[in-house]
């Protein structure tokens, strides 16, 4: 499968998707950083940080995506709920699993301060 490549215009299907979601928060600017930031995260960039994100995807950058994750407010539990509303009319029909694990990466080098052997599901 080739790899999106994210451009100025939203996606439409991705921007319908969000659009409830956008209801949550209070300022355009952060409607908007939710849209850039979901589009960054299916797009091609090999690593899927608000730095990389935001140098390149268009009509955003690093600081605004930082500032959406970090600052924008909005009511967690709203959130949840809505995701699951979503989820659940976006359900396939038939059988199926939902299967949900934390991305695990290996560290590089030998040494990192303080930290311990961690398990991780996806290596071990």
């Amino acid at each position: 499968m080739e790899a999106l490549k994210a451009g100025i215009e939203p996606l439409i299907d991705l921007e319908r998707f969000l659009e409830p979601f956008g209801e949550l928060v209070r300022r355009s600017e952060s409607r908007h950083a939710i849209e850039r930031y979901a589009t960054g995260l299916i797009s091609g960039a090999e690593r899927k940080n608000t730095s990389e994100l935001g140098r390149s995807l268009p009509g955003t950058s690093a600081q605004k995506l930082q500032e959406l994750l970090t600052r924008t407010a909005w009511e967690p539990w709203a959130m949840d709920r809505l995701r699951i509303k979503h989820m659940c009319e976006f359900a396939s029909v038939g059988h199926g699993a939902l299967i949900i694990d934390d991305t695990g990466f290996a560290k590089k080098g030998h040494a990192s301060v303080g930290v311990a052997r961690q398990y991780s599901g996806t290596l071990g």
